[in-house]
């Protein structure tokens, strides 16, 4: 999970963290836990 909240809505974020990504519309607090 290293470094998931960083660029959260960035693709190249997505492939880096094992295709774990989220909208960049998604709510700043959802973002950060990973739920949208």
């Amino acid at each position: 999970w290293s470094g998931f909240t960083q660029g959260v809505g960035n693709p190249v974020s997505c492939v880096r963290n094992k295709g774990i990504c989220v909208p960049i519309r998604c709510p700043g607090n959802m973002k950060q836990i990973g739920t949208c």
